[in-house]
């Protein structure tokens, strides 16, 4: 679609208001002059590929240097998994899309004003980046594969607050599950991906408050167990809280085997 702002290198150019670049057999624009050796000039647009870019000082006698400027079809961000992470950063984001090329320029950006940080490519339609720390709220998750121009789609992150486990209620249970547990902390969220993990395994939760959550526990080896929590299914709360499971309650005989109905015995 054209309209990059690209900076030419190179030596000889002076400052003219002829001074002019020119993509490939497109019509010559005008460029702006930032020393001898460098000057900017905007990519008018053009189809997908590569085409020599070439300065003119006069605007008639253009340079034959057959140095390489390359037009990407435009990209697009389509969905993010997962929608949200904490404040403190560090998510794996994948960023769904199409037209996303393997670039050393590949990065990705939470929020207008927000600094690019490093992507991953994995398909044209696919790549991953690490959410930075960030205040509350929700950003706009954008691709650039030049450093310069970023896909306008409006993507939305939410940002929020970190996850903290502070207690379990009870703190015992049967090896063969079935207990059900109330945590408490703060920062837990309504969302379909609450979830507590016990060691490396993890049951849904059922939100309460953002202090409060609800589990059910399933069969597990005999031990304790440290539990964590995550509002996204990804980023897991730090494991500080501890259940133990014990071997399950057996009743093998009862003496007296009987008592009055007025209870007592």
């Amino acid at each position: 679609s054209g309209g990059a702002t690209v900076l030419v290198t190179g030596s000889g150019f002076t400052n003219a208001s002829s001074l002019a670049c020119k993509f490939g057999s497109k019509a010559a624009t005008k460029a702006e002059f930032v020393s001898a050796v460098a000057v900017r000039c905007t990519a008018p647009a053009s189809d997908a590929g590569s085409v020599a870019l070439e300065v003119s000082n006069n605007g008639l006698d253009f340079t034959k240097d057959s140095v390489q400027f390359q037009y990407l079809a435009s990209a697009a961000v389509s969905s993010l998994t997962p929608t949200s992470g904490p404040v403190s950063g560090g998510s794996v984001v994948t960023v769904h899309g199409f037209n996303f090329v393997d670039s050393d320029s590949l990065h990705c950006r939470f929020g207008g004003n927000g600094a690019a940080v490093s992507a991953r490519w994995i398909s044209s339609s696919k790549v991953e980046c690490v959410a930075p720390a960030h205040t509350k709220g929700s950003v706009a998750v954008e691709v650039t594969m030049n450093n310069a121009d970023y896909t306008n789609n409006g993507v939305s992150f939410d940002f929020v607050d970190d996850a903290l486990l502070a207690s379990v209620t009870p703190t015992i249970g049967p090896s063969s599950g079935g207990t059900t547990l109330t945590l408490k902390g703060s920062g837990f969220a309504f969302s379909p991906n609450l979830r507590v993990r016990f060691g490396l395994h993890s049951v849904p939760a059922t939100f309460v408050s953002s202090t409060e959550i609800r589990c059910v526990t399933q069969a597990s080896d005999v031990g304790d167990a440290s539990l964590s929590i995550t509002n996204n299914g990804v980023d897991y709360s730090s494991a500080s809280v501890k259940f133990t499971f014990r071997g399950d309650a057996r009743v093998s005989s009862v003496a007296p085997r009987g008592g009055f109905t007025s209870g007592g015995a």
